[in-house]
């Protein structure tokens, strides 16, 4: 249940050679705090055209962006919920500033509700 940053080694050379000696070629692995994690889906997430599952991205961090900066950012034509409210998408001009997009959202995280007992979120 941990998520984990990972870099590999450059050189191919190097890598092959890690390979060999440890059975991979990461140059580092860090454990990613549920925040980091959240934010990484976003960032990963929003540049799909599908976008974001934001009850995945509630499962796996704990965290969900403020519906009120969804709605900001969709009113100014950034983004997008589909109509089942389930994914987040970057649209339009949202595009080409997606990093500011990410930010508004990542500042504005909380924790998700929590699912009620019968599977079904709460309202």
């Amino acid at each position: 249940d941990v998520r984990l940053a990972t870099a590999t080694l450059k050189s191919p050379e190097d890598w092959l050679a890690r390979v060999e000696q440890d059975g991979a070629g990461f140059a580092e692995m860090v454990e990613l705090s549920r925040a980091e994690s959240a934010d990484e889906m976003l960032l990963m997430g929003l540049r799909l055209t599908e976008g974001v599952n934001l009850d995945r991205l509630a499962a796996l961090s704990g965290l969900a962006p403020d519906p009120a900066v969804i709605a900001e950012l969709t009113a100014l034509g950034l983004a997008e919920l589909t109509a089942d409210g389930s994914r987040l998408k970057a649209i339009g001009q949202g595009r080409y500033i997606l990093n500011e997009v990410v930010l508004r959202l990542s500042a504005s995280f909380k924790p998700a509700p929590a699912p009620a007992i019968d599977g079904s979120a709460e309202a």
